[in-house]
């Protein structure tokens, strides 16, 4: 009955691709195309040429328009516009989900068969995470070592050519690869109707080999449900925001997103925020507070605007940076006056690759006015700043696919002076470096740490 159930689900789900619409293109409409974009990122970013030459870019550009010389469908063409893209070296553009293409659509309405797993990275190397497929052999842990002949190692490296990144963050550009890994293999790689994978078995040795089909969307989502029960939904609340806790002489602050849509949801005001985390610090003689920024990809500035006079031991004169628009409009941000309530004891700051932005220069702000100490791994975000700001969505004229380009440059003046950094995020004090079982554990390596130098601390 169970191997009928398979066969059914497979032959209603599994899709034909040849017989679905290709949308394609001449030569000639894809250099449009391609011009456009270059001509988009040299009006609207800023940042192009500042923080590293901009001849890379231009070559980059060459190289790609001269493969442009035959017909390619809207997904073919697709890890061009990516390409030209990561050449910028801002992390800020990117490629909007809801373009009118085929590119994201195919994933969500079952045009695209692809790699029927998802993937954790752990110590440079790639490990399976959830089973989509009939056969059940790949188990949670299976560390992966080939796909259809290709090493991981390969495999990974290649993606990471298609991540847009700031400068030259590799922390960044590996994660992102394997974070994303089943669509960047689809997207960049190749569109096998099968795969023959090389793994260890978790916990196990020897080499071991699978070959799994590839599957539609629907059809995964029918064996996770199988396999694994439907998710449950996420908990919305404020939680999703920050959340904030003392323990003793010891605080945990967790700020999740800067975004500006939960900041209107649950009518939460920066300023007024910080004043009350602040004094509670201070009434109730807190030593020490861990300041979680992991996984906050940034959002609204007065996150960050706000919370740095509560870092600062001192008063600073100067410009703290510079801001300057795509239409060369240029102004500086002060220095804003230290607290009263600005916390004098230690602070530790947990990040990984996926802090970004906003995210980012709170760490900043921490290390260089709080004497923080940093935890885990390097931010995303350019430490001597980067494009961000408003956002300039352009379509591209013939495959209409949708670019988001940062049109202000924000850069950092005063940080500049206190480190060598050039295109990289801040260096962490204690780097973690997470194997497969804390994964599966659920062993938070870098809280641990931070607790680790409190104890120490306190002795």
């Amino acid at each position: 009955m169970q191997k009928n159930f398979f066969l059914l689900l497979l032959g209603c789900l599994t899709v034909n691709l040849a017989a679905q619409n290709v949308r394609e293109f001449s030569a000639a409409q894809l250099q449009e195309d391609f011009q456009f974009l270059k001509q988009s990122f040299e009006t609207y970013n800023p940042a192009l040429g500042i923080f590293h030459p901009k001849s890379p870019f231009d070559q980059r550009y060459e190289e790609l328009y001269a493969e442009l010389d035959k017909p390619l469908t809207d997904v073919e063409f697709f890890p061009y516009v990516m390409q030209l893209g990561a050449a910028t070296r801002e992390g800020h553009t990117f490629v909007r989900s809801d373009t009118v293409t085929r590119v994201f659509q195919g994933f969500f309405q079952n045009e695209f068969a692809y790699l029927p797993i998802s993937v954790q990275g752990a110590s440079n190397k790639v490990y399976v995470w959830s089973n989509f497929s009939p056969d059940s052999t790949l188990e949670r842990g299976a560390q992966i070592l080939s796909i259809n002949g290709k090493s991981m190692e390969d495999i990974v490296e290649h993606l990471s050519q298609f991540v847009i990144a700031d400068g030259d963050i590799q922390t960044y550009k590996y994660e992102k690869a394997v974070d994303q890994f089943t669509s960047y293999y689809y997207w960049f790689l190749e569109k096998p109707k099968s795969f023959d994978i090389q793994y260890i078995p978790h916990g196990g040795k020897g080499i071991k080999e699978i070959t799994l089909p590839a599957l539609v969307r629907d059809s995964m989502i029918a064996w996770r449900d199988r396999r694994y029960g439907k998710p449950k939904p996420v908990k919305e609340d404020i939680s999703r925001v920050y959340t904030f806790k003392i323990e003793g002489n010891t605080a945990i602050l967790d700020l999740n997103t800067f975004n500006r849509q939960l900041k209107d949801k649950y009518k939460i005001k920066p300023k007024k925020l910080y004043k009350e985390i602040f004094k509670e610090l201070r009434d109730k003689g807190v030593k020490h507070l861990i300041m979680d920024v992991r996984n906050n990809t940034g959002g609204r500035r007065e996150y960050a605007k706000h919370l740095l006079p509560y870092f600062m031991k001192k008063a600073y004169s100067g410009p703290l940076q510079k801001d300057k628009s795509w239409k060369g409009r240029t102004t500086q941000k002060k220095f804003p006056k230290p607290k009263k309530l600005a916390f004098d004891g230690q602070i530790y700051v947990l990040t990984n690759w996926r802090t970004f932005s906003n995210g980012s220069i709170v760490t900043i702000y921490a290390k260089d006015f709080g004497d923080a100490i940093v935890i885990g791994q390097e931010p995303g975000s350019r430490y001597e700043g980067f494009a961000a700001g408003s956002t300039q969505y352009v379509n591209l004229p013939n495959t209409k696919i949708r670019v988001g380009i940062p049109r202000y440059l924000l850069q950092s003046t005063y940080p500049l002076q206190q480190t060598n950094l050039k295109n990289r995020g801040i260096i962490p004090d204690h780097p973690i470096e997470y194997q497969i079982q804390d994964y599966i554990d659920k062993k938070d390596r870098a809280m641990e740490k931070a607790k680790e130098l409190i104890r120490a601390a306190d002795q």
